[in-house]
């Protein structure tokens, strides 16, 4: 009990009088958040899920680049609202979307850093839906628990809000 009393102590008077370590004075920032860049084939007639021909994470945007050649982007999901925090493009090898479309039945098995990690969502060219789905296999336990997007969504709403594990985004006629 004694070392503990001469410690507080110790410390008050180092505080009082101006003589206490601190750590540097700059703080240290916050990792960014990587971006991804998902590769994807069609959903093709018969199949349930796209092909995932590519996928590259990278806080730094040149390092995505080579990734973007020859494809078509569809959709970016980011993990904030308001298209912030770490986002992930997926990019069609076929070009824009179709009434087919492209779609992941499980993202947390193809990565898991998006899975239930789904805030906000813009989509691109002939690409005007997306579909958010609680569960694998686009399949969902609750009424709400799936939800479709026509456009650019800077919140998803607090059904759909990080609870996302099966993706699908199309052209809806």
């Amino acid at each position: 009990m004694k070392t503990f009393g001469r410690l507080v102590i110790s410390a008050a008077v180092a505080l009082l009088t101006g003589s206490a370590l601190t750590a540097s004075a700059e703080a240290v920032p916050a990792p960014t958040p990587p971006n991804c860049v998902v590769i994807l084939d069609p959903v093709k007639p018969g199949q349930t899920e796209s092909r995932v021909v590519e996928r590259k994470c990278s806080s730094d945007p040149q390092e995505l680049a080579s990734a973007t050649q020859a494809t078509t982007l569809l959709m970016s999901m980011c993990i904030n609202i308001n298209y912030g925090g770490g986002c992930t493009n997926w990019r069609g090898t076929a070009g824009t979307c179709d009434a087919a479309g492209y779609g992941v039945k499980d993202i947390g098995a193809k990565w898991g850093a998006l899975d239930d990690n789904i805030s906000s969502l813009k989509l691109y060219g002939a690409c005007n839906q997306a579909g958010l789905y609680e569960n694998t296999n686009y399949n969902f336990r609750q009424p709400g628990r799936e939800q479709f997007y026509g456009g650019n969504t800077p919140y998803v709403g607090a059904y759909m809000n990080d609870r996302a594990t099966s993706v699908v985004v199309y052209h809806a006629i």
